[in-house]
């Protein structure tokens, strides 16, 4: 391309260009400038040429603006930065790419090109300003709010409920949130918390719930919750907002209401919870009839007796409890608002109850007694740990499976041994095995077994078996699918019971297992001295696995 047409194009760029672009030679001369370099320094392009930073700026700016310059031609290297610029009643901020003019490689100049960014830097700016506005109402707010990831990690929460009890941010931050301090100690609050989230996340709205939960003093508390999910505009979960008020205060005047309404004997009758009302002594004055039909007493029997000598397991009750509940009559010890324990029934049944306390005083406010109310978590303690089982036993069979679905022929019998154990393990065995059945030959062997620990193998000793001589065994189990036996004999299955006496073997259950619709031998659990609990759902998800 010819020197004139180039000069031509250049020309035309800076005609047409609202970027600050300039050519200066090395004496700081201004050769040639766009129309945007001359609209920003009030000054016509033609007026512009000639000129030198100092015609331009005040002083102290020209000298650094030369210097700048003097360092790149000696450089000789190209730079783009962020730049301040002062014009006349305005500071600008321009994205600037400052280089050496080469011609015929000789350094003759510098040359720049800038676009301005003063509204990038506004917004930016105001951007900063909002989000320090909100930090600051954030943080100020006496209610306890969080924000949670999807998984349920804390991302942010505000400070002044933090400070107020003490604690600190990087208690929180990064953690779940049902290992916070507020919770942590209170291990059933991660299925609460889990499951919270789970339900929030199908919700238009926020869940409103009252909760318990524990300052770092170890205190229980009251608050009430709302905890909502937060979704991009396409609908995608962002995470959970959760904002939470301290209620402690109200409980307590609720719960010595709760005590004026007790002496009502309506409200006595048609409580769905315990609630039990005693002296300083620790004498049960009053008593509601839920609470003693789940005691098994009458009410007569209970009135003016001892509470924890009557209704708690001993001799904890009596050598522990009691001296300490005596201590917080006496002001020595604070009440523990919330705890967990058990009562005993008249039948000596025990039942995990969860207390909620307060003491109760006279005008003078002198501690006259207390007032507790409690539920039974006996039957929702079981139900968990019987899901918690099943979801074991789940997890059990879907390791196996995926054991025995990637293992070789090489490595098979390990991976069997594997699962007899994974399985023993889940279901609190004993002994668990694996029988084959050889059909040519009518007899059938123990092909692999597990042993926990200090239990002797009995492996070696059940090989080549007639089936004849278990023929009722074999029967039943093809029948009903399933054989749960133990020590005493059953219709059927006299010699499996003589064989469980000699072994030792308290209770056992077989499963059999099934191959292209072929019955091929039973896999089995024992245990050696209890008889171990199998409800029908675990049975159904073995003979799953065995088929």
């Amino acid at each position: 391309m010819d020197s004139g047409k180039l000069n031509a194009m250049l020309t035309a760029l800076m005609n047409s260009s609202q970027a600050v672009i300039f050519i200066k030679d090395r004496q700081g001369r201004y050769l040639t400038a766009s129309e945007g370099m001359a609209e920003e320094a009030g000054i016509s392009r033609d007026n512009l040429v000639g000129m030198t930073d100092f015609d331009l700026f005040p002083e102290d700016i020209a000298l650094r603006l030369k210097a700048d310059d003097e360092r790149i031609m000696l450089s000789g290297e190209t730079s783009t930065y962020e730049e301040e610029i002062h014009l006349k009643d305005k500071i600008c901020y321009s994205l600037t790419t400052k280089g050496p003019l080469l011609v015929d490689d000789k350094v003759e100049g510098v040359f720049v090109i800038s676009r301005d960014i003063s509204q990038i830097k506004e917004a930016q700016k105001a951007l900063r300003d909002s989000e320090r506005r909100y930090r600051e109402v954030f943080n100020q707010q006496f209610q306890f709010i969080a924000v949670l990831s999807p998984e349920g990690r804390v991302i942010d929460i505000n400070e002044l409920p933090l400070t107020t009890s003490g604690a600190e941010p990087e208690d929180f931050i990064g953690k779940l949130f049902w290992q916070t301090p507020a919770w942590i100690h209170t291990p059933q609050w991660e299925f609460i918390w889990k499951e919270r989230l789970q339900t929030v996340e199908q919700m238009d709205g926020p869940l409103f719930t009252e909760d318990t939960y524990q300052n770092l003093a170890g205190e229980t508390r009251y608050a009430d919750t709302s905890t909502q999910a937060m979704r991009s505009e396409d609908g995608r979960l962002d995470g959970f907002l959760i904002q939470a008020k301290d209620t402690t205060d109200k409980k307590l005047a609720e719960l010595r209401i709760h005590y004026e309404h007790a002496l009502q004997e309506k409200y006595l009758h048609t409580m769905q919870s315990i609630m039990v009302a005693l002296d300083a002594d620790g004498i049960i004055r009053i008593i509601n009839p839920y609470a003693c039909e789940l005691l098994g007493y009458q009410e007569e029997e209970l009135i003016g007796k001892n509470w924890f000598d009557t209704c708690l397991p001993q001799p904890e009750a009596m050598e522990e409890v009691y001296p300490f509940f005596l201590s917080i009559m006496r002001g020595d010890n604070s009440s523990i608002e919330y705890y967990e324990s058990e009562i005993l029934c008249k039948n000596r049944q025990k039942r995990l109850i969860a207390w909620h306390n307060t003491t109760l005083e006279d005008e003078g406010g002198n501690t006259i007694g207390s007032l507790s109310s409690g539920r039974d978590l006996t039957d929702q303690r079981k139900m968990e740990a019987s899901l918690f089982h099943r979801l074991e036993l789940e997890g059990a069979l879907a390791e196996v499976s995926a054991n025995l679905t990637q293992a070789g022929v090489s490595d098979l019998d390990d991976e069997i041994y594997k699962a007899l154990q994974v399985l023993g393990k889940a279901v609190s065995a004993d002994r668990s095995y694996l029988f084959q059945v050889d059909h040519a030959h009518r007899t059938f062997s123990n092909t692999h077994e597990w042993c926990s620990e200090d239990v002797k193998p009995m492996q070696y000793g059940l090989q080549s078996t007639p089936v004849d001589s278990f023929q009722g065994f074999f029967e039943k189990l093809h029948q009903d699918g399933f054989i749960f036996a133990t020590q005493q004999p059953q219709p059927g299955l006299e010699s499996l019971s003589e064989f469980m006496q000699e072994s030792g073997i308290a209770s056992m259950i077989n499963v059999p297992i099934y191959y292209g619709g072929e019955y091929r031998g039973f896999i089995g659990f024992d245990s050696e001295n209890s008889s171990l609990p199998w409800p029908d759902e675990d049975i159904r998800l073995l003979q799953t696995a065995a088929e």
